[in-house]
């Protein structure tokens, strides 16, 4: 009975020290997104940030991402596997070509979605718990599709 309650509490503890990580790289992504700190994230904010991230994974800068440049990024980052969508997922899904890569138009407009999905009240801005809800539905979906999540 000792060894259930040791196990059961050591599984909550790693349990909350996830949930504890998620919410620290959350709060990375927001104070970074939210450059001018007025607890909101503008449109321009939102688009200066998908720019610089498309920037980071175009590793070779020929102004397009492959799964390999988005694999190479999550390497150096140590997400590792079994963290959401592979980078083929990712790919695909912001490839409206369909030439098995993104461009920075392609980004931008993934990013523009993403930007209308989260900003719920259609203010024109991201507010911190609009942010925090596409975050939770974000990781439901993944842990409904069999995938855990560290990089909200």
């Amino acid at each position: 009975m000792n060894q259930i309650k040791t196990h059961s509490l050591l599984a909550l503890s790693v349990i909350g020290a996830l949930a504890l990580s998620g919410t620290a790289l959350a709060n990375d992504k927001w104070e970074k997104m939210d450059t001018n700190q007025d607890g909101m994230i503008s449109a321009q904010e939102h688009s200066a940030a998908a720019d610089a991230k498309f920037q980071k994974l175009d590793a070779d800068g020929d102004g397009r991402i492959t799964a390999a440049e988005v694999g190479a990024a999550h390497a150096r980052m140590d997400k590792g596997e079994g963290h959401g969508k592979s980078p083929e997922e990712k790919i695909q899904k912001m490839d409206t070509d369909g030439d098995g890569a993104v461009t920075a138009q392609e980004h931008a407009t993934a990013a523009q979605e993403k930007m209308r999905e989260a900003d719920t009240d259609g203010d024109g801005n991201i507010s911190q718990s609009e942010f925090e809800a596409k975050k939770e539905r974000k990781d439901s979906e993944h842990m409904r599709d069999g995938h855990m999540r560290d990089d909200r």
